[in-house]
């Protein structure tokens, strides 16, 4: 299993990298709103949203809010707030679901939102200067949190983060995750600028922000899949289930980044 995983991680960082490098701005984009697609797919299933026709219903309000947010790409900074916006409700949810279990219309349409937004920022990462290096930056930043957290939960893990939601995850494997990111980023920070340690250590407080928001995006995920009682969104990953299990913590990070990125680092 954990060979498994190791494997498709390689794979899944290595098409990800492909398309960034390879495919041009527009283009990526289609690419990135058919993963998108897919995922709300395994989303509607999970929940069992009207059945056969959730399941085609689903992929095609993705599609069109995807297309109406690059639509009006001129308000660009207005949906990475809302984003941001969204996620920090979320993180509400999250901490308090193990008194209050969030309402079903809010968690089983939220898809529609979160993957809009998440497809939309990271689009517009490659439009900006060094916008291919930012969006690798991000990639980067996400693998590093979650397998780093994985590792360090299972070397380290005594105490639950969030025995609620998912039992496996820890407060140590969370602090092995935020210290990797925090290190990575002083490391990038300082071969990007030098000696502007004032610009460093800026870079490096929002990549350690962007990872706790990672963290969120896959409780709330694992939040998501409790509610319906399913241990994986999907099968296609092997050894991380769907993609939706793949691409929990880049939803949540995506839109945060890319407001840091484009107000104060680029």
């Amino acid at each position: 299993m954990l060979k498994q995983r190791i494997i498709t991680g390689f794979v899944v960082v290595l098409a990800l990298f492909s398309g960034v490098y390879f495919l041009p701005p527009f283009w990526f984009f289609i690419a990135l709103t058919a993963i998108g697609a897919a995922a709300s797919i395994e989303w509607a299933k999970m929940y069992q949203s009207m059945g056969k026709l959730g399941i085609a219903i689903y992929p095609c309000v993705v599609i069109a809010l995807s297309l109406a947010l690059y639509y009006f790409r001129d308000y660009a900074i207005l949906f990475y707030l809302v984003g941001t916006a969204l996620w920090l409700v979320f993180t509400v949810v999250v901490i308090n679901a193990a008194t209050t279990p969030p309402p079903k219309w809010l968690t089983e349409f939220s898809v529609f939102a979160i993957i809009s937004l998440a497809v939309f920022a990271m689009a517009q990462l490659m439009v900006i200067p060094n916008g291919k290096f930012w969006l690798m930056g991000m990639i980067i930043l996400v693998g590093v949190a979650d397998s780093v957290a994985f590792f360090a939960g299972r070397r380290f893990g005594k105490s639950k983060l969030a025995p609620h939601i998912s039992p496996g995850k820890t407060r140590e494997g969370l602090i092995g995750g935020l210290l990797a990111v925090w290190a990575i980023a002083l490391i990038c920070g300082a071969l990007i600028w030098s000696e502007e340690y004032s610009q460093i250590f800026v870079f490096a407080l929002i990549f350690l922000l962007c990872a706790l928001f990672s963290v969120v995006g896959d409780l709330y995920l694992s939040l998501q899949k409790r509610i319906c009682g399913v241990k994986d969104s999907g099968s296609i990953l092997p050894g991380h289930g769907g993609i939706l299990d793949r691409i929990d913590s880049a939803l949540a990070v995506a839109p945060v980044y890319t407001l840091c990125v484009t107000t104060i680092l680029a």
